[in-house]
């Protein structure tokens, strides 16, 4: 699975680890996720390959974190940041482990239907297929150019931030389209839900990818 879990340590937790938020595999050594995430908790670790019956799951640290330079608290714009692990997961062709979302063309406008996953609070692997609103119905509630929006009554909330939303390609590939953000609690799903569209920062990824490999 290429749903990445992040825990961390929090002094309101007596300083045990506890989930934070989710990200993307998407090289063997690299972490897709918002900044938002990215920038929680203390002591940051990530679980790749968990699932709910996998004894195989690896726990790695964080060798350096790329957040986008331009990110916008006020507006949201930018929450990207890009996680590179201290050493890289065995994927192979054949894994049922461990897997990698591939990154989407720049700019690629996503349709249909998407799966989100992510994790609970007790690290349990949930998935959930959604609708993908267009972009006038998108840009109608007042997002930024940058999201990507899903039918109302479910999806994402508290604990989901970076939890990816992907798009089955081929029958084979998972393209990762969006990272959810601006989740609310779970109680309040009745909005329509929100992910930082990740085609309109390929080429950023790809850049930091090439610059630091």
């Amino acid at each position: 699975m290429y749903a990445v879990d992040m825990t961390a340590s929090k002094w309101w937790a007596l300083w045990t680890r506890v989930h934070m938020c989710s990200g993307a595999l998407i090289d063997k050594e690299w972490v897709l996720t918002t900044y938002t995430c990215a920038n929680s908790g203390y002591n940051r670790q990530f679980v790749v390959g968990r699932s709910n019956s996998n004894p195989e799951e690896m726990t790695l640290k964080e060798k350096q974190i790329f957040w986008h330079e331009k990110y916008n608290k006020n507006t949201g714009e930018n929450n990207i940041a890009l996680v590179q692990l201290a050493e890289p997961v065995p994927v192979t062709i054949n894994s049922t482990v461990y897997g990698i979302a591939t990154l989407p063309v720049r700019q690629e406008v996503p349709t249909g239907a998407g799966m989100l996953a992510g994790y609970d609070s007790d690290g349990k692997l949930k998935t959930m297929d959604l609708k993908i609103l267009n972009e006038t119905d998108c840009k109608a509630q007042g997002f930024n150019n940058q999201t990507i929006c899903t039918e109302k009554g479910k999806g994402a909330c508290s604990g989901d931030d970076g939890s990816p939303l992907t798009q089955l390609v081929g029958g084979l590939d998972w393209k990762l389209v969006g990272l959810a953000t601006g989740v609310l609690p779970c109680d309040q799903t009745d909005k329509v839900g929100q992910y930082v569209d990740v085609s309109q920062f390929s080429s950023w990824v790809l850049d930091k990818i090439l610059q630091n490999s």
